[in-house]
């Protein structure tokens, strides 16, 4: 089954343990801008969102999230500083993990494809989130989320 999927989209999927995904095509380098991050005004069509919105992490190594908006080139416009991921405690069973202006209980590095949760700052503006080779892990010890 081919699934063609948008960088920067976060997407949430149940499979089993022993499946195997494959990813084929080029890997993401350089500068990765997510926009459309809309928090639209109370009372309009997708104001029931709040501004939560379920991206991915676009590169084939780590991201560190304590460096996003202060490393050269990447900024967060628009959007607040936290990341929210999925940790799974079970077959359908889990809790989210907050990590917020380098406060909380991960360590603040989303693996590979992960997807999480952001949110768009005040209602009836859009935002976006850019990322840079410098948001990046080459090398590290800690696990991620």
């Amino acid at each position: 089954m081919l699934r063609l999927l948008t960088v920067g989209r976060g997407y949430t999927v149940q499979i089993g343990n022993t499946e195997k995904v494959q990813f084929t095509g080029s890997l993401n380098n350089n500068t990765q801008t997510i926009s459309g991050l809309t928090y639209a005004a109370a009372g309009t069509s997708g104001s029931a969102s709040a501004g939560w919105a379920l991206i991915g992490n676009p590169y084939p190594a780590p991201l560190d999230w304590r460096t996003v908006g202060t490393a050269t080139g990447s900024s967060l416009n628009g959007v607040d500083g936290a990341a929210y991921v999925f940790q799974s405690t079970g077959a359908y069973s889990g809790r989210y993990t907050s990590f917020t202006n380098n406060v909380g209980a991960g360590t603040g590095l989303i693996a590979s494809g992960q997807g999480f949760f952001v949110r768009a700052s005040t209602p009836g503006t859009t935002g976006s989130i850019t990322l840079t080779n410098a948001n990046r892990v080459t090398s590290y010890a800690s696990r991620v989320f």
